[in-house]
């Protein structure tokens, strides 16, 4: 979170997050970010810098993500994570569970299971009780492919 990144974000995180983070100081990497947001519509902004992708957006995320730029970090977006493991654009995940229940809620992830995509290679708990795990792509082996 202290290093320096740029966000991908689904509509819905953006619009909450830019309501607050442009006029708070305490996460400069998110503020000095650029900010890559999958929406159906562009709309201005005061959180800059702002990119929307309004189409094609495997594709322009596939390109961001075989560029030079800086690492990108997904936060919330829910769908949007959904779609990116979908199409095998997620190199590593980190979840972050916090111990309180909502209620009922949303599943995280629709697909059948995290492990076919993914396998734990860490896991923290923090002194408030938040477990951090963190996931990366499972590699396919030739054993996988032929059973």
């Amino acid at each position: 979170m202290r290093s320096s990144f740029d966000l991908l974000l689904g509509r819905k995180t953006y619009d909450l997050w830019a309501a607050y983070w442009p006029f708070h100081d305490g996460w400069k990497e998110a503020n000095q970010a650029i900010k890559y947001v999958v929406s159906h519509q562009s709309y201005p902004s005061l959180w800059e810098p702002t990119i929307f992708i309004n189409s094609d957006v495997v594709e322009k995320i596939l390109k961001l993500k075989q560029g030079d730029g800086k690492p990108i970090h997904v936060w919330g977006s829910s769908e949007l994570v959904e779609t990116l493991i979908k199409h095998d654009l997620v190199d590593n995940l980190w979840l972050m569970v916090y111990p309180i229940h909502l209620g009922e809620g949303k599943k995280l992830f629709q697909f059948e299971s995290l492990e076919n995509y993914f396998h734990e290679v860490g896991h923290h708990v923090s002194p408030q009780g938040v477990q951090m795990i963190k996931y990366d792509k499972r590699i396919v082996s030739l054993d996988d492919l032929s059973s």
